[in-house]
């Protein structure tokens, strides 16, 4: 059980769904480069993405790894913001 999820109301969590490691940065508010040398330190158990998507249960992996993070409010999946 997470510790959190009684302080925190599950519908700021992020889903589970595919991120993208631009989108998986977002969510946590780190740079690539710093998401990169989290991925790299459970690479092994995580596994590769598939392209560059990682599925759901590597999703579900790196959330209880690094913890779930809250949902962006402006998140438009698959589109550029300008």
């Amino acid at each position: 059980m997470n510790p959190m999820s009684n302080s925190q109301d599950d519908s700021k969590l992020a889903p589970i769904e595919t991120y993208n490691k631009k989108e998986l940065a977002n969510l946590y508010g780190v740079s690539l480069h710093t998401l990169n040398l989290w991925l790299n330190a459970i690479r092994s158990e995580l596994g590769e993405p598939i392209g560059t998507i990682y599925n759901l249960r590597q999703v579900r992996f790196i959330f209880e790894i690094y913890g779930h993070p809250e949902k962006l409010n402006t998140r438009n999946k698959g589109k550029s913001s300008e």
